[in-house]
């Protein structure tokens, strides 16, 4: 049987993870058409705020509640009472002592760190070794994506990853997405992502649109981190707060700000027909779990993608 024909829109990490997972299987043929596209860039050189994925930290820490047993699914694809104390190392509760002020409960443990450009453009080259397709293209409406069909045979189906974009999106318009604002910083030592960086922070401020970096949060960050973590600063014992949050100032390489894409009433994962056109799944709202659930919800995206019936192999009266 000939492989199904797919555009996926967007190119974040569900986008991504997504694709890849479909290429793979060896039933579909994949097209990622979409505005942003990872590109290797130098630490600290900007994209667009409205797309999510190069900003993150991109860490593995549970989202999920004891109870929440689908976000726990989609989790633990990657990685004491805790449902999660068994996917992570070294978990250990803290004793009062180690607290900060104002916190009752801690927890430390070994976690899974993702240096976020260099991923991105790994599992964009991943795809094109796969086969897949890569198109930089903005959509204004998600009909458009059926211009980029290799065949005519049948019409593709169509994945919406657009994150914060499916807003406004034509066809979709969803207005239950809404942003999460995070200002991050990113230092040129302490604990390296593999590039010799390290990113702190940040903040979550929802529904703020402001794509402008704040000198007062930058500072907060500062003194919370050395708060946490006084060896930021190596050999600077015997220096006062204020002395080594100055010196930690010095090695930030970039401040950024980007949009966490989350959504009222959590995750859209859903099939849609339009009208008979064509068929879309929406996957899409993942807030600031997207880079721990991508291969989750791309299973799920499969699994739901192998169940649909193109129409060319419907029978006919």
């Amino acid at each position: 049987m000939a492989k199904r024909e797919v555009v996926v829109i967007g190119a974040g990490v569900i986008g991504l993870t997504v694709s890849n997972r479909l290429q793979e299987s060896g039933a579909f043929d994949v097209t990622i058409v979409a505005e942003h596209i990872p590109q290797h860039k130098s630490v600290g050189q900007r994209e667009s705020t409205g797309w999510a994925s190069p900003w993150a930290g991109a860490h593995w820490r549970a989202w999920a509640g004891d109870k929440d047993t689908l976000l726990q699914d989609m989790e633990q694809t990657r990685p004491t009472a805790l449902w999660y104390a068994t996917k992570v190392d070294d978990v250990q509760e803290l004793r009062k002592s180690e607290l900060p002020e104002g916190v009752a409960y801690g927890l430390k443990y070994s976690t899974l760190l993702i240096n976020v450009p260099h991923y991105l453009s790994y599992l964009k080259a991943q795809f094109e070794s796969l086969g897949g397709r890569v198109i930089q293209s903005r959509l204004d409406h998600i009909r458009e994506a059926l211009l980029f069909a290799q065949t005519r045979t049948d019409p593709p189906l169509v994945i919406n990853c657009t994150a914060l974009g499916s807003r406004s999106l034509g066809g979709v318009n969803d207005q239950n997405m809404y942003p999460i604002r995070g200002q991050t910083l990113v230092f040129g030592y302490v604990i390296p992502r593999g590039d010799g960086t390290v990113v702190i922070g940040g903040t979550a401020d929802r529904g703020s649109w402001d794509a402008s970096a704040h000198d007062e949060t930058t500072q907060a960050i500062l003194e919370k981190a050395l708060a946490l973590e006084s060896d930021l600063v190596p050999g600077s014992s015997g220096l006062s707060f204020e002395q080594r949050t100055e010196l930690l100032r010095r090695s930030i390489v970039s401040v950024n700000v980007g949009f966490r894409p989350a959504r009222v009433g959590g995750v859209r994962l859903e099939v849609e027909d339009f009208g008979g056109a064509f068929t879309a799944i929406h996957c899409y709202g993942h807030a600031g779990f997207g880079y721990q659930s991508s291969a989750g919800f791309a299973r799920q995206v499969l699994q739901i993608a192998n169940g649909l019936t193109r129409p060319s192999d419907c029978p006919r009266l």
